[in-house]
């Protein structure tokens, strides 16, 4: 089944509810706000990004999509 159609039920709801909140997720610009304010809230200029997924190509796009919405470049070489 595709995620959308899942019946979750009220315990599966109420996980992904609590696991949102120790989660950065939205749309580029959403996220950089959300990763700026979290580092002001700690008082730091710099973070650690652990990205998800399974496959090393899907993490690899987590990552250029945060440098393009830092405007940083990004050059990366992996062999799978």
């Amino acid at each position: 089944k595709e995620a959308a159609e899942y019946a979750y039920s009220d315990w599966d709801q109420t996980r992904v509810r609590d696991n949102r909140s120790r989660m950065i997720v939205g749309n580029p610009g959403e996220v950089r706000e959300q990763i700026r304010r979290l580092a002001e809230s700690y008082g730091v200029d710099e973070v650690m990004i652990v990205t998800g997924g399974h496959q090393v190509e899907t993490r690899m796009r987590t990552v250029e999509l945060l440098a393009e919405a830092f405007a940083l470049s990004y050059q990366h070489s992996y062999v799978i």
